[in-house]
């Protein structure tokens, strides 16, 4: 038999420790962009907020398209991409030891998408895969 990897799931707010740093989604936003910058038509952006701590003793690299997707109700995966907040405020880069980043990661989903979960594998850090949930 083939042993089973539990996959924890967490809310907006929670601190999660994975490993040798803690990830908090502290708040998501619905956003339809602005000006010329904008999701495809039928889509949304979804931003996340989040901060990452370095609790370990080296530095460490977050690269959030090789560790993070989000998904829905339905079972539909969306890779990040960049969005209106994304773009000005990543959480991409390194994150010295003992320091912390705050960031935002986006995504492009279907408009109305419900029971989104963001899907972070953080076994770069030494840690497992986490589902942080949403809401509706």
């Amino acid at each position: 038999p083939t042993p089973t990897v539990e996959v924890m799931t967490y809310k907006v707010g929670e601190k999660i420790v994975a490993g040798d740093v803690s990830i908090t989604v502290t708040k998501f936003e619905i956003s339809e962009g602005k000006d010329k910058v904008i999701p495809a038509e039928g889509n949304e952006w979804i931003n996340v907020s989040m901060t990452i701590e370095n609790t370990g003793e080296t530095k460490q690299v977050v690269k959030s398209a090789e560790t993070m997707l989000l998904k829905d109700a339905e079972g539909t995966s969306y890779e990040v991409t960049l969005t209106d907040k994304a773009a000005n405020i990543g959480i991409d880069g390194t994150v010295n030891a003992g320091a912390k980043k705050t960031g935002w990661v986006g995504f492009e989903v279907k408009a109305g998408a419900k029971g989104l979960q963001l899907f972070y594998n953080a076994s770069a850090f030494g840690g497992g895969e986490v589902l942080i949930s949403l809401g509706e």
